[in-house]
């Protein structure tokens, strides 16, 4: 069998092909070892995906719930484009679309239900944000999120997006995989530890962030002293500004009052 023609970084691409079992798992192999280091981060692919990737077995169904009315009409508008796409059409009888295209907050901050449960059936979510912060870029894969875009993205980084996540791949932009793998260099701060550094961007001294958090104060100064180390500063006003270039400040949950997270 001969291989359709074409780029070699694109074997897969608007090419229907059969394949035997064998020939597939070259192709694989092929795929990944050529796209390590590109745009796409990492995608993982079995004889059955590309079986229905080759024969177009069935659209996409995407489902665009970003907030942004305007960035929301963008993207289905984008994706409408390519007839491989049904924006707006929800797939399988539980309703669930086989790709979300959506924002940070409803993307992240609040997964569907079942998002972290195991054989859960939810649609895999692709998220468009202006946040770029190395730990909300850590954040956001973490929660399993599949494609990780910023707003100023192309409509082939999309497209890429969707189809990758469709197929239980994950996608991510070259600056977004830096900011990634810049991310992965230190240990991230706990819950609380999020918390104290909010607080001490409030200006709050020891003393006060121990009385908000019902806490010792000899607590908070261990707090503050594992932020120096995991953030590698030596004061407080460096340790916020660290915070605040990593992307950490905004993460601490503001739905709930800071009071409410003391132990």
């Amino acid at each position: 069998m001969e291989r359709p023609t074409g780029s070699a970084d694109e074997p897969l691409r608007g090419r229907p092909f059969t394949t035997s079992p064998a020939t597939a798992k070259r192709l694989r192999k092929d795929l990944v070892s050529r796209r390590l280091g590109k745009e796409i981060g990492w995608s993982e692919y079995t004889n059955k995906e590309m079986t229905m990737t080759s024969m177009h077995a069935a659209r996409i169904s995407v489902a665009v719930t970003h907030p942004e009315e305007f960035l929301a009409a963008g993207i289905a508008a984008l994706l409408r484009a390519s007839a491989e796409f049904a924006v707006g059409v929800q797939a399988g009888p539980d309703g669930t679309a086989d790709v979300v295209v959506t924002d940070y907050a409803a993307g992240v901050d609040r997964p569907p239900i079942g998002a972290y449960r195991p054989g859960a059936k939810t649609s895999r979510r692709v998220v468009v944000t202006g946040r770029s912060g190395a730990w909300q870029i850590r954040r956001a894969i973490d929660s399993g999120v599949r494609g990780y875009l910023l707003d100023d993205c192309t409509s082939v980084e999309l497209a890429e997006a969707v189809r990758c996540a469709a197929v239980g791949g994950t996608y991510l932009p070259t600056q977004v995989a830096q900011q990634l793998a810049e991310s992965l260099t230190y240990e991230a701060p706990t819950a609380r530890e999020l918390v104290v550094l909010e607080l001490m961007s409030r200006g709050l001294s020891n003393k006060e962030i121990a009385r908000r958090l019902g806490i010792g104060e000899g607590t908070v100064k261990t707090h503050v002293k594992a932020l120096f180390e995991k953030l590698c500063v030596a004061s407080r006003t460096a340790a916020v500004a660290e915070g605040q270039r990593r992307g950490m400040l905004s993460e601490v949950p503001r739905r709930r009052t800071v009071e409410s997270v003391a132990a």
